[in-house]
């Protein structure tokens, strides 16, 4: 045997060994009984003893060098779609084992609750309603949280009590409110005691002047995006390169002697209740052929018709 054919065959014993070390991990990582099978194929066509065992069965073929790496490339492809779909299913299966965990434990809080909150109702109730006459809110509230998930029916009249406190609390320094919590109190307040129609009345009111309020404001809103839309229209008639109004100084060319020397040196505008103004200044010849600057004012509509010119 050559040097050649000896560099050869060590190079494939190499790279035989080397996969067949991969296919058994990835074997042993998916448990699968495919993996295996594809192990041998992509093995058996690098090293000598597979190449001559297929020779043997094959009439003397053996599979050339391109289609051996084509052979191994697709058994190593295919061990990785049955990896990776192993590795889903084990997320998936771990996913679901993990919220079956979370459900049985929240079954058990909800359940453990449960019997608390039976074995301790009068004394929680009376707590709650203590909690509310000395002002401590937050502790009546601590505990219609925790209690709320099992007895909403029993507590709900509690929780309107603690409304109605709360909201008698805060308006106390009732024009320290904004309308939209005046309106959440006096709610509180309706629905904790309905039989006072003093409370309704004054709902009523509130309610109004909210409302009112809330439509200025979506008028104010919409009168502002208006203002901003017609901008931006007004500001498209002006020249992004030098701000000039295309309209304005073919009306300043048309009073000047020598149209041909004018010359563009800065324009603003200022927007009115209808239409807007512009004022712009420019250079050119006057009748003895100085070249000198002058200001004009335009009266100029929305959609960039020019009513009058007048110069400054």
């Amino acid at each position: 045997m050559s040097m050649k054919e000896t560099m050869n065959t060590g190079v494939a014993w190499f790279f035989g060994a080397l996969l067949a070390l991969v296919f058994a991990g990835l074997s042993i990582a998916s448990l699968s009984i495919i993996l295996p099978v594809l192990g041998i194929i992509a093995t058996a066509v690098v090293i000598p003893p597979g190449r001559d065992f297929i020779a043997s069965r094959m009439g003397g073929w053996r599979p050339k060098m391109g289609l051996s790496t084509a052979i191994v490339i697709g058994c190593f492809m295919g061990s990785m779609v049955i990896v990776s779909g192993a590795a889903k299913a084990d997320a998936e299966k771990a996913a679901k084992l993990a919220k079956k965990e979370e459900e049985d434990a929240a079954a058990l809080a909800l359940s453990t609750l449960q019997r608390d909150y039976a074995a301790k109702k009068a004394e929680v109730t009376q707590a709650i309603t203590s909690f509310i006459a000395a002002g401590q809110f937050t502790k009546a509230d601590g505990l219609l949280n925790k209690y709320q998930p099992v007895a909403a029916a029993d507590l709900k009249p509690l929780a309107a009590t603690l409304a109605a406190a709360r909201a008698r609390q805060s308006l106390k320094d009732e024009g320290k409110l904004s309308l939209a919590e005046r309106v959440t109190a006096y709610q509180a307040l309706v629905q904790a005691e309905p039989a006072n129609a003093a409370w309704g009345s004054k709902l009523k009111s509130v309610q109004a002047q909210l409302d009112r309020q809330v439509q200025r404001e979506k008028e104010e809103e919409q009168k502002q995006q208006a203002m901003a839309a017609r901008r931006e229209a007004i500001k498209k008639q002006f020249s992004a390169w030098d701000g000039s109004n295309l309209e304005v100084e073919r009306a300043v060319k048309a009073q000047m002697k020598n149209p041909k020397s004018y010359e563009h040196v800065e324009t603003k505008f200022k927007i009115m209740d209808k239409g807007y103004v512009v004022f712009t200044t420019i250079r050119g010849t006057n009748g003895f052929g100085g070249v000198v600057p002058q200001s004009f004012m335009a009266k100029v509509t929305d959609d960039g018709r020019v009513i009058s010119l007048d110069s400054e």
